[in-house]
């Protein structure tokens, strides 16, 4: 039997098909709208607009290499038409593809240098791939051609955070209140800006107002609600914080966030009536793999189940909640390690001949560095008892002084800053890090910086302040990198998320350390161990103390009394008495690391391999911005 020929196609009959399935797209119905594309594709039309809207609608269902190819199909039969491109350049954004979408993004702000639209999508697009200080200038040009525009003061925002630019961000969200007045996460985004920002910045009491106006905009709103519970638990508040985390997640088990809070706050045993809670989040996260917060479920279920030795299934938890993760900062080791080189290069010991400065700042600074999760925290939190200290927990605003100073937008431009490096920039450098230090000092002799990754800035540090003391903690490597995996991180150490990486980042950090040790003087550098400090903690103190030049203080041997606020994943930890619990607990999960073993056995961390090995996690990209570890 013979199939009726198909009615032949025409323009009248292909824009009447195409404003059917765009009507279907714009309710949402996109299965219904395929019905319609399917068909007129199977027949080979080269129609552009019916191409560029069948790419967005496969995008749509899930078939984004399918909707990218169509895109493309129709930019190249329209390569002139502007929304064609712009809607190619948001749909590679939305899928990752950043190194295709920048140099169309450019491309069109060069030729359209006055479309807001393409400053922010350009903008968006410089801040997912953590190149924050430029973001914030076409942040700025989107805005100055389209003020009111909430979205792109959020971005401003969002962007001036990343840099630990706290005023600035403020004022940013401020601009988007105004304009969205009932919005209750531009609130919670203010709020949370002074929750997560360092020791010391910004005031707790207005993040408290800020969630406190997001509830009643919004009752039991949930990121609110955990937000406030947040606040609680860095003032050491435990038993608020869960009776208020409780609440949230019988009213709303979707709150992933309120879930690994929870799990962090306490010790749990197996007949822990809130081990419940936390579960039945799980299983919905589970259920929901495209959620960009079901992570953090399984960040706090692994954490319950280590808490209740029972560390196989938490192995899985913690390896399902970075199979979870979002990748939108992907980790590229070969930059890293490209960063460290430079670094180290543009900085060394006759850096440190040719540029070390002879007058004393306004207060001694004191750097502790190390891996992240090597101890830090502890020790800061030790010596945040001393009556003559000031802690500045991770002062990511010593960053942006140095940015300043140097004339430069992001940190990980400062290996080129340095090579080569003028007086007058050197002195500009100086008075931007005197005036940071003048302000957080409160007037005591020594100011304390934990950000770990300073131990790639010793050489910049050590110059622009000679009186500096260092102390570099040191843990087991395996207890380090096990820590670092199983810990949700808030801020961007995104070579934790990948075993092999973890491995060979934390060689990368002994070779600097080597180099260091080397060239600073025992009146400089301190090295003690995490498994001293815990073992023999008033013995070790004793010798910080003494590094530092500074009297014995009792209260310094009792952390779980300080009222101060920590902000990083310690929190819990640092509160309670010390103890060597810690120590060895890597071989809870020894059959797991073989991964890790491989990576630690590296020989020449700072060599580029001959085989990559630095192949880029999903998401990532050439243009990939800020090294890991340079930033917050």
């Amino acid at each position: 039997m013979n199939r009726p020929s198909p009615m032949p196609l025409t323009r009248a009959s292909l824009n009447r098909s195409l404003r059917e399935a765009v009507a279907l797209m714009q309710r949402g119905r996109y299965d219904d709208a395929e019905r319609i594309f399917a068909p007129l594709l199977a027949q080979s039309v080269s129609f552009p607009p019916l191409l560029h809207f069948a790419g967005l609608n496969a995008i749509e269902l899930d078939r984004g290499e399918e909707g990218l190819a169509l895109l493309r199909r129709s930019m190249a039969l329209a390569p002139t038409d502007a929304a064609f491109r712009a809607n190619l350049a948001t749909a590679l954004i939305r899928l990752k593809g950043f190194d295709e979408a920048e140099p169309l993004l450019r491309a069109m702000r060069r030729e359209d240098p006055r479309n807001p639209k393409t400053a922010f999508a350009l903008a968006n697009l410089l801040h997912l791939t953590a190149r924050d200080g430029e973001a914030i200038t076409h942040w700025k040009e989107c805005l100055a051609l389209a003020p009111d525009w909430a979205q792109a003061w959020i971005g401003l925002g969002e962007s001036h955070g990343e840099i630990g630019d706290l005023t600035e961000a403020d004022r940013a969200y401020a601009r988007a209140q105004a304009l969205l007045p009932d919005d209750p996460l531009i609130r919670v985004a203010r709020a949370d800006l002074i929750t997560e920002s360092e020791q010391g910045a910004g005031d707790p009491g207005a993040a408290r107002r800020l969630y406190e106006e997001a509830i009643k905009l919004k009752p039991h709103f949930a990121p609110a609600e955990a937000g406030l519970a947040s606040l609680e638990g860095q003032a050491g508040a435990f038993e608020a914080a869960l009776g208020r985390l409780r609440s949230v997640l019988e009213r709303d088990p979707h709150a992933y966030f309120a879930a690994w809070l929870m799990a962090r706050f306490k010790t749990f045993r197996l007949n822990d009536p809130d081990r419940k809670l936390i579960e039945q989040s799980v299983e919905l996260a589970g259920r929901e793999p495209k959620n960009e917060m079901a992570h953090q479920a399984f960040f706090g279920w692994g954490k319950v189940l280590e808490d209740s030795g029972e560390y196989d299934p938490a192995w899985a938890a913690f390896n399902r909640a970075h199979a979870l993760k979002p990748v939108i900062r992907g980790y590229r080791e070969s930059i890293q390690r490209q960063y460290m080189n430079l670094l180290l290069h543009a900085s060394d010991a006759s850096f440190q001949e040719r540029y070390r400065m002879k007058e004393p700042g306004p207060v001694r600074p004191v750097y502790i560095v190390g891996m992240p999760r090597s101890g830090t925290t502890l020790i800061e939190q030790m010596l945040s008892a001393h009556t003559d200290i000031t802690t500045c927990g991770e002062m990511v605003t010593l960053q942006n002084a140095l940015c300043r100073g140097l004339g430069i937008s992001d940190i990980g431009q400062l290996p080129f800053a340095l090579n080569p490096l003028s007086p007058v920039s050197w002195r500009q450098v100086r008075a931007e890090v005197d005036r940071l230090y003048a302000e957080r000092s409160r007037d005591r002799q020594v100011l304390t910086d934990k950000m770990p990754s300073n131990f790639m800035n010793l050489g910049l540090l050590t110059a622009l302040y000679p009186d500096a003391r260092v102390i570099h903690i040191q843990r087991e490597a395996r207890d380090t990198c096990v820590s670092c995996y199983t810990t949700l991180f808030r801020s961007s150490q995104r070579f934790t998320s990948n075993l092999a990486h973890l491995g060979r980042y934390f060689r990368m950090y002994e070779a600097l350390m080597d180099y260091w040790r080397s060239h600073l003087a025992p009146t400089t550098l301190l090295e003690i161990r995490y498994e001293t400090l815990v073992e023999s903690p008033r013995e070790t103190l004793e010798r910080v103390l003494d590094f530092i030049g500074l009297p014995w203080q009792e209260a310094c041997l009792h952390p779980e009394r300080s009222d101060r606020r920590i902000l990083t994943a310690s929190l819990f930890q640092a509160r309670q008495p010390i103890r060597t619990n810690s120590i060895g607990r890597w071989k809870h999960y020894a059959r797991f690391l073989e991964p890790l073993e491989a990576a630690l056995a590296t020989t020449h961390p700072l060599q580029e391999p001959a085989e990559s090995d630095a192949a880029p996690v999903p998401g990532s990209s050439t243009s990939a911005g800020r090294p890991d570890s340079a930033g917050p």
